[in-house]
């Protein structure tokens, strides 16, 4: 089963609201219920930023399939959805970094090899680039993250 949230940024030592992001079903292709998920999108709003930051994150079958790919290209970037790989989002003020820790694909056989997605965990990380607000916790954890 696939679900899309959102959560807000903020507020900052002020109460200002920062901007908000969030995860949602972009494309589904095939009939019933539950629907069967080709695509998802995450998104990232600063409430500084003139426009609204989009990825779309596609399964195997969406990303290849030319006129599918044609299809969701208005909506934001395509991203082919792989585990482990860094999804990032900036904005004016605010960065989301988002992997996908866990994917499976739907095996039914009336759809596409890879079409949709059966299982698909996305983490977030969300903060804002500077200002009065805390910067991300990385104590202790320099040196591992400077080895890439």
């Amino acid at each position: 089963m696939l679900a899309g949230g959102s959560a807000a940024f903020g507020p900052n030592a002020n109460g200002d609201f920062l901007g908000e992001c969030g995860v949602g079903i972009s494309e589904s292709i095939g009939t019933g219920s539950p629907r069967n998920v080709t695509a998802l999108e995450i998104w990232l709003f600063d409430k500084n930023d003139i426009r609204t930051i989009t990825k779309v994150i596609m399964s195997d079958h969406a990303f290849f399939d030319d006129a599918l790919k044609a299809k969701l290209a208005p909506k934001g970037e395509p991203v082919l959805a792989s585990e482990n790989e860094p999804i990032v989002l900036e904005t004016a003020a605010l960065i989301i970094n988002a992997e996908i820790t866990d994917l499976a694909y739907n095996t039914d056989t009336s759809l596409p090899p890879n079409s949709t997605f059966d299982r698909l965990t996305i983490e977030l990380s969300a903060w804002a680039k500077e200002g009065d607000y805390a910067e991300p916790d990385i104590e202790g954890r320099v040196d591992e993250l400077m080895d890439y």
